[in-house]
């Protein structure tokens, strides 16, 4: 059932995000996405991955997904490490997460200022979606400028929202860019 709802949402993303930034096809993880030179978001990396991301200049890995979920790499924390790269783990649970990630999720990525940062979960959904609404909470990128594989589906949340007249997307909700939410 669960791979079932993974493919479903996967492809429900990649229709809703034609208009936003591209995949990189290399060999990161599925749905790799470059942001700019410093951040860059994925599926989840395969252990040769992760031991080379300290020679590829990555300071910072930060995971979205919990340690039980399907795929996960149990020993993920010591591979990068020995490496050199700081791993941080904001476990956010998929079908609920909250304001207390997200705020967890910025104090990390603030933390990681000035070096280069991979931001994963399974596959790109959750790190896709707190980089967006990391860059435009607190970068002021505007929505259709934060790329990422939901960045036009949140563009049109946005533009939903507004004509909806419904409150405008802020810090105080919780997680409203969540697809169960829409």
């Amino acid at each position: 059932m669960l791979a079932k709802r993974l493919a479903l949402t996967a492809v429900l993303f990649a229709i809703a995000g034609t208009s936003c930034a591209i995949a990189q096809d290399d060999a990161i993880a599925v749905n790799h996405v470059i942001v700019d030179a410093r951040l860059h978001t994925s599926g989840q990396p395969a252990p040769p991955v992760l031991e080379k991301l300290g020679g590829g200049g990555f300071d910072t890995v930060i995971n979205l997904a919990p340690p039980t979920v399907q795929g996960a790499v149990a020993q993920e924390r010591a591979l990068l490490e020995a490496s050199g790269v700081e791993y941080v783990n904001v476990p956010v649970d998929f079908r609920n997460p909250t304001y207390d990630d997200f705020e967890r999720f910025s104090a990390a990525l603030d933390e990681a200022r000035g070096g280069q940062v991979l931001v994963h979960c399974q596959l790109n959904a959750r790190g896709s979606t707190f980089t967006f609404l990391y860059r435009v909470v607190h970068e002021g990128a505007a929505p259709a400028a934060a790329p990422g594989i939901q960045g036009a589906a949140l563009k049109r949340v946005v533009q939903t929202r507004a004509r909806a007249q419904l409150a405008p997307l802020t810090l105080g909700m919780v997680y409203p860019f969540s697809c169960h939410n829409y």
